[in-house]
């Protein structure tokens, strides 16, 4: 008689998996937390481009430190071309942008279509990352021609214009994230992990938009403010069992009142 045939084990249906990047929550404090990686790259780009050499009589010397820092923070942000065709932004170890482009990918998959506020994020955030790829090779190719001539002279200086004109485009391009990624926060209200990251990184987002940002936010987010905001986190972590957490967010709450009172 014929026996059923036996299912290999690893042919066997897997159990449910629970992804990270299905969970808002989740996915919205690794997109803070690359965020605020991706404004500490931009500033020291910013700096960077102040030191770019205008002169035609620059020395060679110079012009390659300055090619050669920009590589270092473009890097940073894009990650390299190896990273590049890693497709999953857990794989990543470096390229703040790219795991930034990548998380704020997932996060719009996670919405509708009528929710055009997670579009735009990775609108933006897939447009500076571009951007940055641009700007890569406008200075490899400037690389190239200091050790072999591949340009004509009248082009070297069009060929720095659009290195400028597109990292002028990259800080645009971020800036729009930049205020988009504050009125998204405001939908996580109810979410004691954003809103504990949030507390815990209020120095870093006060560089990012302004002094007090924080306070601000938490204002907007509760009727009483930051009083009230940390009742609602003390309440929430202590029913979560996280008692150890207390203290240090009674803490930072109340330099938060100072804050207000002074």
């Amino acid at each position: 008689m014929h026996q059923p045939t036996k299912i290999s084990s690893h042919l066997k249906t897997p159990a449910p998996a629970h992804f990270y990047h299905r969970t808002d929550s989740l996915l919205f404090q690794f997109i803070l937390c690359e965020f605020i990686a991706v404004h500490r790259e931009i500033e020291l780009m910013k700096n960077t481009m102040l030191k770019m050499p205008q002169s035609e009589s620059t020395s060679e010397e110079e012009f390659t430190s300055f090619l050669n820092a920009f590589t270092l923070t473009a890097r940073n942000l894009s990650g390299s071309a190896q990273e590049q065709m890693r497709f999953f932004a857990w794989n990543l170890e470096v390229g703040a942008l790219t795991k930034l482009r990548n998380y704020c990918t997932f996060f719009s998959q996670n919405k509708e279509d009528s929710d055009k506020a997670p579009i735009l994020m990775q609108r933006y955030a897939n447009r500076a990352w571009l951007l940055c790829l641009q700007a890569l090779d406008y200075v490899r190719v400037l690389q190239h021609n200091l050790v072999e001539p591949i340009l004509p002279i009248e082009k070297i200086p069009e060929t720095k214009n659009l290195l400028i004109l597109t990292v002028e485009k990259i800080f645009g391009q971020i800036q729009r994230l930049t205020r988009l990624i504050a009125r998204v926060s405001l939908t996580f209200s109810r979410d004691e992990n954003i809103l504990f990251y949030i507390l815990q990184q209020k120095e870093e987002f006060d560089q990012i938009y302004e002094k007090n940002f924080v306070n601000k936010i938490f204002e907007k987010m509760f009727q009483n403010g930051v009083p009230e905001a940390g009742q609602f986190l003390l309440q929430k972590y202590g029913e979560r069992g996280f008692f150890d957490l207390l203290p240090l967010i009674a803490s930072k709450i109340t330099d938060l009142q100072v804050v207000v009172l002074t």
